[in-house]
């Protein structure tokens, strides 16, 4: 299992592992749009290359592309980014000493 293709995410690193979070997927043509809301972690390093969603969807928030990512002690911190049509000003915390 892997996140699906995406641009406007972002990554952090952490406790031996890559975390990946949100962005937006569209068709080639540009005729569908999706923003994502899905959390994904791989340890490394990676034998073999293996992704694990580990949150996100109605634990986590909205759907979203162009936010800001940190780290900060366990914390991935996120903010803000780009809905369907409006700009979020909002932060979520995910635990990362949970797994």
């Amino acid at each position: 299992q892997t996140p699906p293709a995406r641009s406007a995410h972002q990554m952090c690193v952490f406790g031996g592992a890559v975390y990946l979070f949100g962005g937006e997927w569209s068709s080639a043509n540009g005729s569908k749009f999706k923003l994502l809301d899905d959390l994904w972690r791989l340890p490394f390093p990676p034998s073999p290359w293996r992704w694990e969603r580990i949150g996100g969807g109605k634990d986590g928030p909205s759907g979203r592309s162009g936010h800001r990512m940190v780290v900060v002690k366990d914390k991935l911190v996120v903010y803000g980014g780009m809905g369907e049509s409006k700009y979020y000003g909002d932060l979520h915390v995910f635990d990362l000493s949970k797994g």
